[in-house]
């Protein structure tokens, strides 16, 4: 009797240790197909993140890509496409989207370009620019530029809404009629000479004294005429623009030749092929972005084909 309870007992312990085994097994099996479970899905986010970063990296490179082709040719250049990368163009609204694929993961950015202009800087030359003596404020982007082709006026166009008109050498030192003035030949405007509006001349303009211009708004728009407008040709001193230490100019300022100023106070912004500011000149757009819009009359960005940028505060996630 003793004999079959020991045999019994070893059976029972056998089975015993033989579950405990066979338990022991099925955890680890468990807990192996979980962590490798894990880990598959682990290397599938990691790699789906990796997915998505690279798509936004080919999206933003594309759109870097196709403001250079516009810069470097016709806007349409802006849309292409690669393996990675799909660019397309609005050109009514100006906008860039471009479309990123890296493996399942795509992405799509838009945002929006403008075309950069002289009269967009406080200062845009062409050819040469000297500033001995001088104060200038612009609100940021407005700083002073540098084009390799400066906007055409359409002469036609400001003689055939002129409010006043002129042949031959003028000489002014009063209040003018508020309005465009348009000379053909030189101007000397003298000490006492105030307009509220705009002068041009097709031969240069000459200040001395107290003189004041104020360019005027067009009517219906938040556009303003510009103030002064001189089209002689000839780039030497005192046949474009001239101006003593006494001239205000509230208003843009255009020649096509050469522009010397002494001051006291001008808004810009100034458009010519050479300026010079001197004898402590000021010019200060006062904080007010009113005059940094190309006038009527004058050569648009698309007909120039300026350098195109992204407009700040338009980049925007689709997907």
């Amino acid at each position: 009797m003793i004999k079959n309870q020991c045999q019994y007992l070893i059976k029972s312990e056998a089975g015993s240790a033989l579950a405990s085994v066979l338990i022991f097994f099925l955890i680890t099996t468990i807990i192996g197909m979980s962590l490798l479970s894990m880990a598959s899905q682990e290397i599938t986010f990691s790699r789906q993140t990796i997915q998505k970063i690279q798509s936004q990296y080919y999206a933003e490179s594309g759109l870097s890509i196709a403001i250079w082709r516009m810069n470097q040719g016709a806007d349409h250049l802006a849309a292409f496409s690669t393996g990675f990368t799909t660019v397309e163009i609005d050109t009514n609204n100006s906008t860039l989207t471009a479309t990123g694929t890296a493996g399942s993961q795509t992405a799509t950015i838009a945002w929006q370009f403008y075309a950069d202009h002289p009269f967009n800087h406080i200062l845009s030359y062409s050819t040469s620019l000297d500033t001995s003596n001088f104060t200038i404020t612009s609100m940021g982007v407005h700083d002073i530029t540098q084009f390799s082709e400066l906007p055409t006026v359409d002469l036609n166009y400001y003689y055939s809404i002129a409010d006043y008109r002129y042949t031959g050498d003028q000489k002014f030192n009063s209040k003018l009629d508020p309005g465009i003035h348009y000379v053909v030949g030189h101007v000397d405007a003298g000490n006492g000479t105030y307009l509220d509006g705009t002068l041009i001349a097709t031969d240069g303009i000459k200040f001395t004294g107290h003189v004041t211009v104020n360019a005027q708004m067009i009517p219906d728009t938040n556009i303003y005429y510009p103030a002064l407008v001189a089209t002689d040709t000839t780039i030497a001193e005192n046949d474009e623009i001239l101006g003593n230490p006494n001239l205000n100019v509230n208003g843009a300022i255009y020649s096509t030749g050469y522009v010397s100023f002494m001051g006291e106070m001008l808004t810009g912004p100034i458009i010519a092929p050479n300026i010079e500011l001197k004898a402590g000149v000021v010019v200060d757009d006062l904080g007010n972005p009113q005059y940094y819009t190309t006038p009527p009359g004058f050569s648009t960005s698309e007909e120039k084909d300026f350098d195109k940028f992204f407009k700040h505060g338009t980049w925007t996630r689709v997907n």
